[in-house]
């Protein structure tokens, strides 16, 4: 097989889940494939970048004035402006000759069509996100110009709509192990601490589960990373955290470079999203270390979590279930379960297993002709 070029359109210049799994695709080429990532410039970053840790692995890439699906966008202005941008980011990624044009969100999908009709590489989607309600609609559309995508759950794959879906195969993502000693929570000593490590979004569940650590007495430690999205709707965690009857037993991280140490200190991670998770890439961080997780029963999660084997699953939005299963929780628990996330992790959402699946695909696609091809070959 022949070295090849595939160039990335990415939403973000952050290290969350999206980004963190990027960086894996790109490790995963065949090797002697070259990668570029295309990073936008209309959002600020805090924290850590993405550009910072493409530049130690020594990937190029280039920030631009990328055309980015966001709803800032939706207004007579701002359309005209995506416009813009539409053009400007094809004609950057024709300028870089790639055999692959990879879609590493949904939000990189506007620019899909325009590829196809220009006759620029082959079109890859990695679907991290579940299309619903008129968004799905949309997106539906745009994606009729890729060539292959990738869902990173069942749940994702099966909310897509038409031919998209007959063109998309479920890698789920995986985790790299660390290489420093997990530590054990057997033989602890006192209160049960959990973690929650996301973005503050509205829809992250933070609501939720504030509100059930304040509906019971003493359930332990909890521990709050994570910070504010740079776009979309946050929630107050700062003033919620304020107006607990024991605002002591919370603590606020807020962002950090890595978690790890986080987990080793909690006995159980908690995710309580609200709205359906495509994966939850955060559990199986968890699950790597040997914790438990406390997870809201919809989407990726339902998937990952083994209800009472390897964490507890409850109701979206039910602060009463998850009150019951904070205060019912014990070390004892959190090691059975730790031991058991840990086999489920091993089982199921190693690197090593995500890299071959992901090798694989792109060897598979490269064989491929791109649907511009096929379609020339048969008039």
């Amino acid at each position: 097989m022949s070295p090849a070029h595939v160039v990335f359109v990415h939403s973000s210049n952050e290290m969350y889940g999206a980004d963190r799994m990027l960086l894996e695709v790109i490790r995963s080429l065949p090797s002697g494939w070259r990668a570029t990532v295309l990073l936008p410039n209309d959002v600020a970053s805090t924290g850590a970048t993405l550009a910072e840790e493409l530049d130690k692995q020594g990937v190029p890439h280039v920030t631009a004035d990328l055309a980015i699906l966001r709803r800032a966008y939706l207004t007579p202005r701002g359309l005209l402006s995506l416009a813009r941008r539409i053009m400007g980011t094809v004609r950057l990624i024709r300028t870089m000759r790639p055999s692959v044009v990879y879609l590493t969100t949904s939000a990189s999908l506007i620019v899909a069509p325009f590829l196809l009709i220009t006759g620029t590489g082959s079109v890859v989607l990695h679907c991290q996100e579940i299309w619903q309600g008129r968004e799905s609609r949309i997106l539906g559309l745009l994606a009729r110009s890729v060539d292959r995508c990738i869902c990173i759950s069942l749940p994702v794959q099966n909310a897509l709509r038409g031919s998209v879906r007959k063109k998309a195969v479920v890698i789920e993502n995986g985790h790299r192990d660390s290489a420093q000693p997990r530590i054990d929570v057997l033989g602890r000593t006192g209160s049960v601490q959990f973690l929650i490590a996301s973005r503050w979004n509205a829809w992250k569940g933070h609501g939720t589960l504030l509100d059930a650590w304040d509906s019971i007495e003493s359930p332990g430690r909890l521990v709050i990373v994570g910070g504010p999205p740079a776009v979309g709707a946050a929630y107050d965690v700062v003033g919620r955290v304020r107006a607990l009857r024991h605002p002591s037993s919370v603590s606020i991280v807020g962002e950090v470079d890595d978690i790890e140490a986080y987990i080793d200190e909690s006995d159980f991670m908690i995710v309580p999203s609200d709205a359906p998770e495509p994966f939850g890439l955060v559990a199986i961080e968890a699950f790597s270390r040997g914790r438990g997780v406390i997870a809201s029963n919809a989407g990726g999660l339902a998937d990952i979590v083994t209800n009472r084997e390897d964490g507890y699953l409850f109701t979206p939005g039910s602060t009463t279930e998850l009150s019951e299963i904070l205060t019912s929780t014990t070390r004892n628990a959190a090691v059975s379960f730790g031991s058991a996330a840990r086999s489920t992790y091993e089982a199921r959402y190693s690197i090593d297993a995500f890299s071959i699946r992901i090798a694989e695909f792109f060897a598979e696609i490269l064989r491929e002709k791109p649907r511009r091809e096929r379609r020339g070959a048969s008039k």
